[in-house]
């Protein structure tokens, strides 16, 4: 009950009230705005995008990685069974 109350009808609410909403941005934040966009890009290339090893064969690449996640459960494997 309370949250109707306090809830404005949208009809009360005009569309001239909406668009009178300045946003002044500062150079330091434009900046901080650069500056995080910048570094989502690379975060988004260095986890989606190939960038290093487009020449060589796909199927030498699954060997090493298969290679090297077998690696990684033995260590992690042998890590449990040493106690």
């Amino acid at each position: 009950m309370r949250r109707k109350k306090r809830r404005e009808k949208l009809t009360e609410i005009s569309p001239e009230s909406k668009g009178k909403k300045d946003i002044e941005l500062t150079d330091e934040v434009s900046e901080k705005i650069k500056k995080f966009k910048s570094q989502l890009e690379k975060s988004f290339d260095e986890k989606y995008m190939i960038q290093k090893d487009e020449d060589k064969d796909p199927l030498d690449l699954i060997r090493e990685r298969k290679k090297r996640k077998e690696k990684e459960y033995k260590n992690y494997k042998d890590h449990f069974e040493k106690p």
